[in-house]
């Protein structure tokens, strides 16, 4: 039986009447929830990635236990743990990004959530335990819905402004692309909506993107044209899309993937690429809009990176949300108008731009001083201790995703909410590794920029030894 069949059969249970204990007969995907019908779809993995915390990813995890144990489901598959080397593979939207020590710890999270709820984590078979509920459990609760809510405002990554967000009140608004408009630019392809049977729908509202602006935008004229579609090279829509950019004072431009089951979309399984344009039109769409003079915010609903080169520095803002879920529409909109303060740094390079890994902006800035370590020398089988100071020395709260690297390699992070004003004192405990003398530095916006603080220490004696 498969993912599908089995939703298929939560659905027929779905009314209390009908409600009968019967156990699963397959380890279903959790990537992005419990795939059953009527469940919140959460986040993709590349999207917790951008988060950058493992608390939240923990306490997600254990939430969609929860979800699974309560129908009798005790076994699940996720997450992925392959390193992400080449963003054209389809699943990429599945993995955890580009860097194997961001990888191994969210990784590591993700399970052990799942394992404190009564999940097994394995790709083997295994019929699970039945159990006898009353009645048929909510799989979308209030509670859910604020946690996919959090993890998506968390997983946004601010990647460029030049001072035009936030805005909090535009007088008209364009929202243009394909993306604009399209509920499977928010989900990822293992959630529910996207494999569940046809018959049974979605299960639960999908809010897109046009719609959360009009909610968060309630006095803007706003008008929207899709202009051209993902999945095909069509340009005949786009004089349209650019002469409603041309007409308001603003226009938001979402553009991205369209997600879908095997083979079907432009992203998830079967849909790898031969290159990182964006898909179909789109590039046309985006050239058309730029010429218009009006000021732009490019969105990015995906579930890969693409080549942003040619348009840096040519828009207003661009925002990233890697497959944001059921309530990624609304987190994207809190961002735009400034209600969300984007704390989201990437789990993977942008292609042809120099945003690296762990690149992310705020509405606020952060100052980063003060490296040290413990000690100058140290053996390879011991630890080395860093400390560093952080301050939000802008004007409102936020979240800082503070970075060590070594040599570009990332080797520790924390994410720190900070009042205006504030400072905080962090703490790490890094292993020394192989011998050699090592720079150490500190950032919070990715490991290409080389302008944080330093500090050095020399590693001594014989290589570790693992195993």
């Amino acid at each position: 039986m498969t993912v599908t069949d089995l939703a298929t059969a939560l659905a027929d249970l779905a009314e209390p009447d009908a409600w009968q204990p019967a156990p699963a007969p397959v380890p279903p995907d959790c990537l992005t929830g419990f795939a059953a019908w009527r469940a919140t779809a959460f986040p993709t993995p590349l999207g917790w990635a951008a988060t950058f915390d493992p608390a939240l990813v923990h306490e997600l995890a254990a939430a969609v236990a929860r979800s699974m144990t309560d129908v009798g489901v005790h076994q699940g598959q996720a997450p992925v743990l392959e390193v992400c080397r080449d963003p054209r593979w389809g699943r990429t939207e599945e993995t955890l990004g580009e860097d194997a020590y961001l990888v191994d710890t969210l990784g590591a999270a993700y399970t052990a959530g799942l394992e404190s709820g009564g999940v097994a984590v394995s790709a083997r078979r295994r019929e699970p335990d039945a159990v006898q509920p009353l009645r048929a459990p909510d799989l979308d609760s209030p509670w859910l819905r604020s946690l996919a809510a959090r993890m998506a405002e968390r997983s946004i990554v601010l990647l460029e402004n030049d001072g035009l967000l936030p805005l909090p009140a535009p007088a008209s608004v364009a929202v243009v692309g394909p993306c604009a408009d399209e509920v499977r630019s928010l989900v990822a392809s293992n959630a529910f909506p996207r494999r569940g049977p046809a018959r049974v729908g979605a299960g639960r509202r999908v809010e897109t993107l046009v719609q959360a602006l009009r909610q968060e935008w309630p006095r803007a004229q706003m008008r929207c044209a899709a202009g051209v579609s993902a999945e095909r090279a069509d340009v005949s829509g786009v004089p349209a899309a650019a002469a409603l950019a041309a007409s308001a004072d603003v226009c938001v431009l979402a553009v991205g993937d369209v997600s879908g089951p095997f083979g079907v979309g432009t992203s998830g399984e079967g849909c790898d690429v031969g290159d990182l344009r964006l898909p179909g039109a789109q590039h046309e769409l985006v050239e058309a809009v730029l010429a218009t003079g009006t000021p732009t915010v490019l969105v990015l609903l995906s579930g890969r990176p693409y080549a942003l080169g040619e348009y840096v520095g040519r828009v207003g803002a661009i925002v990233q949300a890697f497959f944001p879920g059921r309530l990624g529409a609304q987190a994207v909109a809190g961002v735009l108008s400034g209600l969300v303060n984007p704390s989201g740094h990437l789990p993977v390079a942008i292609p042809t731009t120099r945003y690296g890994l762990g690149h992310g902006l705020s509405y606020t800035s952060f100052t980063l001083r003060d490296l040290t370590v413990d000690v100058d020398q140290v053996p390879a089988a011991g630890q080395v201790q860093a400390r560093l100071l952080v301050t939000n020395d802008g004007g409102r709260r936020g979240e800082d995703v503070v970075q060590l690297y070594v040599d570009r390699r990332l080797v520790g992070f924390a994410r720190v909410p900070l009042a205006a004003g504030q400072t905080r004192e962090l703490a790490f405990t890094l292993p020394a590794g192989e011998p050699g003398r090592f720079e150490l530095h500190a950032a919070d916006t990715g490991g290409m920029v080389q302008d944080g603080p330093t500090a050095q220490f020399a590693v001594v004696g014989p290589p570790r030894i693992s195993g």
